[in-house]
């Protein structure tokens, strides 16, 4: 959400209604990872915090959230957190050309 430098106390100059809030992908997103997880998000911050606290169970809601078509099934999410050269999913090869556009996507 933008906000306006002009606005008082850096307020929104707008705010997605509650209705299209709640149809959003980011909610379906994060009532399917409440759903798979048990852990509740009141904001988005609070799901934002979770995804950064939760690197492996983060990426692997995105994953099958998606429903990422790849070469292989992700058994593992990060064998190595090591920077630079981290290495997610081992194991499975994911041709981007061929892959929809997850952030297009309505629906999981």
């Amino acid at each position: 959400m933008t906000t306006h430098p002009a606005a008082p106390g850096g307020e929104p100059i707008w705010r997605l209604g509650p209705e299209a809030a709640a149809s959003s992908a980011i909610a379906r997103f994060g009532r399917y990872v409440t759903g798979r997880t048990g852990a509740e998000f009141g904001t988005y911050l609070d799901l934002h915090g979770w995804s950064v606290g939760q690197l492996e169970q983060f990426w692997g809601a995105v994953w099958d959230f998606f429903d990422i078509q790849a070469d292989g099934r992700h058994a593992e999410v990060l064998a190595d957190a090591a920077m630079p050269g981290a290495r997610w999913f081992p194991g499975t090869r994911l041709n981007y050309a061929d892959t929809p556009c997850v952030m297009a996507r309505t629906t999981p």
